[in-house]
């Protein structure tokens, strides 16, 4: 009567799965991303703008007041010598560090990097303390500590006059009165003024071509057996008396011409004295080159 209804066959192959509705995806995905899911927004963990200037201010604080303070000047000084033959000029380092306390407390504009004119600390702590030589004042690049390097010349001889006694370095410079000076420089040859000059520390007395002639007749007779008893410059010009020990007459030189040939033409005659056995009674006169007068 009726027919069978054939049998369906499933087919075989890709199921296709019928596509979500978009309004119901949205749905969940919303309510996921409210719920904390794993579609996280990472703009929301960054700091605010301003938060950021705050912080980055309060980061140039320290360092602003760090530059301020890296550009102040300290009190103490460092002190240097470069020439270790001539230290024994100078006195104690806490003397020149509070020569640098009082200079800096004088000049109040001195005591910053941007204000401080080393030239002129320079000038002024070289006039109150000569013995120093070329001493300069150096500011550091980093740090507060200023650097003073002293310079000092080698003393040669005690110059001595009316005004009084002074050690005088190579350089011709009357650096410290002989009572201020080490016990060990006060057994110095001592050179006698008869000119005039006024001697006071700081001041040159004489050129430095004259201390150098003294100090090599000193030590070239010296080295001859030849001891320089006294040495004196007299109202002449360009003269110099050597008196030397356990002689009763003088030897004029010349700090015009050459010592070396003055030595030598003196030495000379001290062999021809040996030779005749006559000895000057009053002088020995080398200021004419080559020549020697006796008398």
């Amino acid at each position: 009567m009726f027919k069978r209804k054939p049998k369906q066959t499933p087919a075989v192959g890709r199921t296709i799965t019928p596509r979500q509705n978009a309004s119901v995806f949205s749905y969940y995905a919303s309510r996921r991303s409210a719920e904390g899911g794993d579609d996280f927004d990472p703009s929301s963990s960054r700091v605010p703008v301003a938060s950021r200037k705050r912080w980055l201010k309060l980061l140039l604080i320290p360092v602003a007041l760090l530059f301020a303070w890296n550009m102040t000047i300290s009190s103490t000084p460092t002190v240097v010598s470069n020439t270790p033959d001539a230290a024994i000029l100078l006195q104690d380092s806490a003397v020149y560090q509070d020569t640098i306390r009082q200079l800096l407390n004088r000049y109040p504009f001195e005591r910053t990097k941007l204000t401080m004119d080393t030239m002129k600390l320079s000038e002024e702590f070289r006039s109150r303390h000569p013995e120093t030589g070329a001493a300069l004042i150096r500011i550091p690049a980093i740090g507060r500590q200023l650097e003073i390097e002293l310079n000092p010349s080698p003393p040669t001889f005690i110059l001595a006059n009316e005004s009084g006694r002074y050690i005088v370095n190579d350089l011709g410079i009357a650096v410290l009165p002989v009572s201020e000076a080490p016990s060990s420089l006060r057994n110095l040859p001592v050179v006698t003024d008869d000119t005039g000059v006024q001697i006071a520390a700081g001041k040159p007395v004489l050129t430095r071509a004259n201390v150098g002639f003294i100090t090599y007749v000193i030590k070239e007779l010296k080295a001859k057996g030849k001891n320089v008893e006294s040495l004196s410059l007299p109202a002449i010009a360009n003269e110099i008396d050597v008196r030397l020990a356990d002689t009763p007459y003088v030897v004029r030189m010349n700090l015009e011409n050459e010592p070396d040939q003055q030595v030598g033409s003196l030495l000379a005659v001290f062999k021809q004295m040996e030779e005749t056995g006559k000895t000057p009674v009053e002088y020995i006169d080398l200021r004419v080159e080559e020549r020697a007068y006796l008398k």
